[in-house]
């Protein structure tokens, strides 16, 4: 994974209340096409960890605010 990703350093957050990690990159998928991809971690308050990935092209701009949207929208009860 290293020879075709580069990896950012994670990143605590807050997230509706409730601590969270991000670990976010780029790289080349196996079809040569530059995508970027985020893991968001989410400690629960029962003691589990959410965990929501996502990988897009980078030329995908409708698919990249999907995936943000999509993690914008998790919450808990």
């Amino acid at each position: 994974m290293k020879d075709t990703y580069k990896m950012q350093e994670p990143t605590s957050l807050e997230h509706r209340g409730m601590k969270t990690m991000m670990l976010a990159g780029e790289g080349v998928n196996e079809d040569g096409n530059a995508v970027g991809f985020l893991t968001y971690l989410i400690a629960l308050a029962d003691g589990n960890i959410a965990e929501i990935w996502y990988v897009v092209e980078l030329s995908d701009k409708e698919g990249q605010q999907a995936a943000i949207k999509m993690l914008d929208s998790f919450r808990t009860p």
